[in-house]
């Protein structure tokens, strides 16, 4: 087996701080839905194998526990009329269970495998913000959080430094889209580390000359 990148991002009802839900204090990534999943699988060395979006129904309850200002930014992207008529997805899980069956039927299908710390081999997560992520998924998908290394790739981390210490590197990531989907995000995330990673190639190539 090998190593593989696994991108992901969610689109959520709410953030993943604590909150007080009728005088009791719960952590919103087990609290509020998780509506949709973007899932890019690339190889070691950034090759794209493969890419796809779950959406996952949600019940009138579930919709009622959205906090205001996610629900109204999910309404305005048209998220979740897509959720209601069923469409725009590569699959519509009827759960939080479900997708992450498919999830995980779906990234072995391509090779990328539960991560094996012995042989250090499997598949590891990246995306921007990911601890955002992998924290709803922790609370909510536990079998899908456990296919995964227990360190993460944050590419916001890289961003950071960008801006920061390592602002003498020349760093040109491109420009962000906001594409306001999970697919389209996790794309753009892949598409920032690529950049990173030729700027960084191309800076040791030309220290070889």
């Amino acid at each position: 087996m090998s190593i593989s990148l696994v991108g992901i991002d969610i689109e959520s009802g709410g953030l993943d701080g604590y909150i007080e839900i009728d005088g009791q204090r719960v952590h919103g990534a087990a609290y509020y839905p998780i509506l949709e999943i973007g899932v890019l699988v690339a190889t070691s060395d950034l090759q794209k194998a493969d890419a796809f979006s779950v959406g996952i129904r949600q019940s009138q309850e579930s919709l009622d526990k959205m906090d205001p200002w996610a629900k109204e930014q999910h309404e305005k992207s048209g998220l979740l009329e897509v959720l209601a008529e069923g469409g725009g997805h590569n699959y519509l899980a009827d759960s939080v269970e479900d997708a992450a069956a498919y999830i995980i039927q779906r990234l072995e299908s391509v090779g990328a495998m539960p991560y094996d710390r012995k042989e250090r081999t499997g598949s590891i997560v990246f995306g921007n913000s990911v601890g955002f992520d992998m924290n709803f998924i922790g609370a909510q998908m536990p079998e899908l959080a456990n296919h995964f290394h227990y360190r993460k790739i944050d590419i916001s981390a890289i961003a950071l430094l960008e801006r920061t210490a390592w602002n003498w590197v020349g760093f040109n990531p491109p420009e962000k889209q906001y594409g306001h989907t999970a697919l389209a995000d996790i794309q753009e995330s892949f598409d920032e580390l690529k950049s990173y990673t030729k700027t960084l190639q191309t800076m040791i190539e030309n220290m070889k000359l």
